[in-house]
């Protein structure tokens, strides 16, 4: 088991990371997600990709999951603590490059959020899409009705030139739960508001709830 100290800058780092994704995405020059849909949202899912490879790729994802629980007592939004996983893919074809993804995917609806409650194995369009390379940017103007489901927003970096065939596996990362919240978390406890979230995630709450709350300019 890591020390604790080593630990904790883990997961400041891990809440920065996101905090700086969420920036990105919804400020200038990006300003890709409509502060609409983060009021609306029935959960978010940070991803942080990395992609390398010459005839074989090889993908890894660090993310987690937090779920929308209603209202605290001041009127802002309550969020459950970040249930932590993880997502590998392996393919063959031509490939050639390397890359890294920055994914913040809006949950919006109970069924996306569920999604994320349990390891599974993904097809290639499922990992894809969890990995970030399925982008999809939504107009402004869109419908709110139509955030029903998975979308996700991405920033690359680096080059990739990918005709692979895929396969791969989402996993909840157990470990990392256990070492945050104690030995006997479920994900369901996790995302259903059961244990509170880290302190050293109270960063990515305050700029959530802010964002949410903004207009777009």
């Amino acid at each position: 088991m890591p020390q604790a100290s080593s630990y904790n800058q883990e997961l400041h780092q891990d809440c920065q990371k996101a905090v700086d994704m969420l920036r990105k995405m919804t400020g200038s020059p990006n300003d890709m997600i409509p502060r609409e849909y983060l009021k609306r949202c029935k959960g978010l899912h940070f991803v942080i990709t990395k992609t390398g490879g010459l005839i074989a790729s090889v993908s890894t994802s660090k993310s987690f999951t937090v779920r929308r629980l209603g209202k605290l007592p001041n009127g802002k939004p309550r969020w459950s603590g970040p249930l932590f996983s993880s997502a590998s893919q392996v393919g063959l074809g031509l490939t050639a490059g390397y890359q890294d993804v920055e994914t913040i995917i809006v949950l919006g609806d109970e069924t996306a959020v569920d999604k994320f409650r349990s390891s599974h194995l993904g097809t290639a369009v499922d990992i894809d899409m969890i990995a970030g390379k399925n982008s999809t940017v939504v107009q402004k103007d869109e419908q709110l009705h139509a955030l029903s489901t998975c979308v996700p927003y991405s920033i690359a970096g680096g080059a990739c030139l990918d005709f692979s065939f895929k396969g791969g596996r989402v996993s909840i990362d157990k470990k990392k739960n256990q070492l945050v919240y104690g030995s006997r978390v479920k994900p369901a406890d996790i995302l259903d508001g059961r244990f509170d979230a880290p302190e050293e995630f109270e960063a990515l709450y305050t700029v959530l709830n802010a964002v949410a709350s903004s207009r777009s300019s």
